[in-house]
């Protein structure tokens, strides 16, 4: 997993946001309330989410059904999995959760149940505005409202993001926290606690003791997402935590971790552990110890800025022909977030830009394919490093400082001065698509299809073949657990695999696919360069919506 999408998680379960204070924002969260048909009220978006909270006698049904899922007696499961498909999506978040069961049965159940209730597709969009709006109307009810809602999100990142609301709801005239915020800090479900104790992360010194307790907390989800809000809120004392949360069991928590480290130490972030480095998570641990006893000893919070340009968007590149005649066509790479506004762009001097990543928090890696380079830019379009090399297809700026560069016959490590440190070469110019992971991993997708991965060594370590050709310009999106989601250009559609290679899914996108990537709340975006529009889909590859460009050729989009 690389640090921009690292970053990416960072922003979304720590920021919390001031709503009231972003008529933008406001104005946005709106317009999905009209489109869902949802009374912009504080009456109306308090009947929204007390009816999309199940009733207790619901509750108790799916609870009873999924305890069932694992009976000794077939028809017991069979009639337990019937009734579980059968109350809906009121059962999505518990079915979701016992996906991570011990028993292989239950798994297996509340996997086959999930697949044929109908994916949330909307909930990223409208929980969010809802409880956003909720929290500018700031209606009495609204804190208890919330807190009950969320248990039943089923995607954890929509939850976080659902959460930040609660801040501004959470506390009395007199600035104490309500009493429904303070049985909420003891709930038995971890949701609950977390959103608690981020939302008294902000205040008074009182509550943030309360939000404090939660740092010893037994789940190391509630620990990061505290840790996370108390640091923001410029409260050192919780860094020790998130040093703690570095090597943790949990690769999300503790990336996430490390990513709010990075961010409090800026220029002056240690090194991470060398490529070779066989337990790379406990020796980051060490390292970030160290500094914690030094540098990060004597860091001053209130200058530190978490909000990165980069967070929570979607990098697009993009040739505009809107130019008038006799003026050059311009290269661009835009950050889009999740309703497709672009909220920045920067001008690059390629014309045939092949690939963009997150380089640092406000720099970005541009693989220039016609130009033989790899270049470095700030936000405001200056360069500030450069690489040259035949053909780059793509470039990640690794969580150590090193470079990972992809070319149609190689893959190239840098260290930070530039040094290359490790080289896999192709016999023929058949790469498609690369990645490599902040451990070391490498995967390729070659133009015939055969997915190929390889060690922290460069050694090929498996792969798979597909069976399907992939245009020369094709993006693939590479999973950490080894899944991967491919286009087929020439049939239209995107295909989903595991890591064994068994296909998963498959959805039909018109006019030839070209690139896939996913977003926090696991949909997928696919783009081609043969027109300008982007199709979102679900998880289960159902289209969601469509977003179409303004006159210009998409070359890509980046989301990691």
């Amino acid at each position: 997993m690389s640090m921009v999408r690292r970053l990416i998680m960072w922003s979304c379960v720590v920021a919390m946001v001031q709503v009231a204070s972003s008529h933008a924002q406001t104005d946005a969260d709106l317009a999905v309330l009209r489109e869902f048909k949802v009374e912009p009220t504080a009456a109306g978006v308090l009947e929204f989410m007390r009816k999309r909270t199940p009733q207790p006698d619901k509750i108790k049904q799916v609870d009873g059904f999924i305890a069932l899922l694992g009976d000794e007696e077939y028809s017991v499961r069979e009639k337990a999995t019937r009734g579980l498909v059968d109350l809906g999506a009121v059962a999505r978040a518990k079915l979701t959760a016992a996906l991570q069961s011990a028993d292989a049965e239950v798994k297996k159940r509340a996997r086959y149940a999930l697949d044929r209730i109908t994916p949330p597709s909307d909930d990223s969009r409208i929980l969010p505005a809802v409880a956003r709006v909720l929290a500018v109307r700031k209606p009495p009810e609204g804190a208890e409202a919330l807190l009950n809602l969320l248990p039943h999100i089923e995607s954890a990142e929509v939850a976080d993001e659902t959460a930040k609301a609660l801040a501004p709801l959470a506390l009395d005239k007199d600035g104490k926290p309500l009493p429904v915020v303070l049985v909420a800090l003891a709930s038995t479900l971890n949701v609950q606690r977390a959103a608690a104790g981020s939302a008294l992360a902000s205040g008074a010194e009182e509550n943030k003791n309360l939000a404090r307790k939660l740092l010893g907390d037994t789940a190391v989800g509630v620990r990061r997402r505290v840790a996370l809000a108390l640091v923001e809120a410029r409260d050192a004392k919780a860094l020790p935590t998130l040093v703690e949360l570095v090597g943790s069991e949990s690769e999300e928590d503790s990336a996430a971790a490390e990513d709010a480290l990075f961010a409090v130490a800026g220029e002056k972030s240690p090194e991470g552990p060398p490529a070779e480095e066989r337990d790379p998570r406990g020796a980051s641990r060490k390292i970030w110890e160290k500094w914690l006893k030094g540098d990060g000893a004597k860091i001053d919070l209130t200058k530190v800025e978490f909000d990165a340009p980069g967070s929570n968007l979607t990098l697009m590149g993009s040739i505009d022909f809107r130019a008038g005649a006799g003026v050059a066509r311009r290269s661009v790479v835009s950050a889009m977030d999740n309703s497709g506004v672009i909220k920045w762009k920067v001008e690059v001097g390629s014309q045939f830009q092949m690939h963009a990543s997150m380089a640092k928090r406000d720099r970005i890696l541009v693989s220039e394919y016609n130009y033989s380079r790899v270049q470095e830019y700030d936000l405001k379009g200056k360069v500030h490093w450069t690489y040259n090399v035949a053909n780059p297809i793509a470039a990640y700026r690794l969580r150590n400082g090193n470079t990972f560069v992809a070319t149609r016959n190689s893959l190239t490590l840098l260290d930070r001065e530039k040094k290359v440190t490790r080289t896999v070469t192709r016999p023929g110019y058949d790469i498609a698509s690369a990645y490599m992971f902040d451990d070391g991993r490498m995967s390729i997708m070659t133009t015939n299809g055969m997915l190929i991965r390889y060690d922290r060594e460069g050694k090929e370590a498996g792969s798979v073949n597909t069976g399907r050709f992939l245009n020369v310009f094709s993006r693939v999106q590479f999973n950490a657990d080894g899944s991967f989601i491919a286009p087929d250009n020439g049939n239209n559609v995107i295909r989903s695999y595991d890591k064994d290679g068994k296909q998963k899914w498959e959805a039909a996108v018109a006019n030839f696919p070209t690139f896939v990537t996913t977003l926090p709340n696991g949909n997928i975006l696919v783009g081609s360069r043969n027109t300008n529009q982007i199709v979102e889909l679900d998880r289960s590859g159902k289209e969601v919506r469509k977003r179409t460009g303004s006159g210009s050729q998409v070359l890509f989009l980046e989301r990691r």
